[in-house]
């Protein structure tokens, strides 16, 4: 499973990343009054998976070999 822990830091970033990329059409919804709850849900969960991801593999040596690159 160590193998692994490289993989799941880096799509723990991408997860974070895309959660908070999802607060900005959220933004946009609550200008024009159409603000809908479970695209916040969502972008909610994909934040925290990705805050799991990232803080459960955080002490790892972070070198990806080019099998788990590929895995990426």
């Amino acid at each position: 499973m160590s193998n692994y822990k490289t993989v799941f830091f880096t799509l723990g970033i991408l997860q974070i990343i895309l959660g908070i990329s999802m607060v900005f059409p959220i933004i946009i919804q609550i200008i024009f009054d159409e603000l809908d709850s479970s695209f916040i849900g969502a972008s909610l969960i994909t934040i925290i998976f990705g805050i799991l991801f990232f803080l459960s593999n955080l002490d790892h040596d972070k070198k990806l070999s080019l099998q788990n690159a590929f895995l990426l």
